[in-house]
């Protein structure tokens, strides 16, 4: 009987700890995060032009080293054109071997070879006067910008999540027993917790939609690495960048904005939150 006295006693000594840090979270954590939310909004990290957010010029449009003009088409840097050649030569001397000499023909190319050579010549970048090696590697490297933009900002979500979470407790610890007849004080803690919850998954949203950017952004620099003439994917990839940066800024304004809405809500109806006459052992009895 004694044990269950002093642990219904440490329940109710937690439960009265969270609701003190719940109200000092809101008192002095929620104005605090409004001010600085509001100096940060000042950075110029989230006041650059969208051009300036862009990656430079070399970071998505390769440069790729042309092939000397004067080279031979059979000398080229291309390996499947040699092979090619190589093959045809062994294939005559097998002729050669068989067919007497006066019969040997000179070497001819059929149709399907001159094609199949004239593919190979395109995917090397040997078609017409564009004389491209497309053999070297490219790689695309992060947004370096919106990289630092997303490091200042994911710290203030992950501290939103928290703080929001600490002032819902108190709330819910703070809901009166149901027979004590205070159901308008109810609704007003109802609606609060709801405009809680509306706050915390902006948090979340935010958090999750970095994930988001990297995988696009992923999959269109692999496409501009395999298929570096197409410049809609090297577009596409400014395109993606652009709106990241915007959607950056926006979630910085909207972060500071819950907190604001959060704490006038909180400020308006803290008298209707907490129920001071009611103690949390009283309510276990229910």
């Amino acid at each position: 009987m004694s044990s269950n006295s002093s642990n219904t006693k440490a329940v109710a000594a937690l439960a009265e700890e969270l609701k003190q840090k719940g109200m000092t979270t809101f008192k002095e954590e929620f104005p605090a995060k409004i001010a600085l939310l509001t100096s940060l909004l000042q950075n110029e990290l989230l006041r650059l032009e969208n051009d300036a957010v862009l990656p430079p010029e070399s970071e998505v449009t390769p440069v790729i080293p042309p092939i000397s003009s004067g080279e031979e088409k059979g000398e080229t840097s291309a390996a499947g054109g040699r092979r090619k050649k190589r093959k045809m030569t062994e294939t005559q001397q097998a002729a050669a071997s068989v067919i007497p000499a006066a019969h040997v023909d000179a070497p001819s190319h059929s149709d399907s070879e001159e094609e199949s050579e004239d593919e190979i010549g395109h995917l090397n970048g040997r078609h017409g006067h564009a004389h491209w090696d497309y053999t070297h590697d490219f790689a695309v490297p992060c947004n370096k910008t919106i990289m630092k933009v997303i490091e200042l900002l994911r710290k203030e979500w992950k501290e939103a999540v928290e703080l929001v979470g600490c002032v819902k407790l108190w709330i819910q610890l703070s809901i009166p027993p149901i027979e004590s007849g205070g159901q308008f004080h109810v609704g007003v803690q109802e609606e609060v917790i709801q405009e809680l919850n509306r706050f915390e998954d902006v948090a979340y949203n935010y958090l999750e939609s970095p994930t988001k950017y990297f995988q696009t952004r992923a999959k269109l620099g692999a496409k501009l690495s395999r298929h570096r003439s197409v410049y809609d994917y090297r577009q596409s990839l400014l395109e993606a960048d652009s709106l990241e940066y915007l959607n950056l800024k926006m979630a910085a304004t909207e972060l500071r904005n819950s907190y604001l809405v959060a704490y006038d809500l909180l400020s308006k109806n803290e008298d209707k939150l907490s129920i001071k006459d009611q103690s949390f052992g009283s309510r276990m009895t229910i």
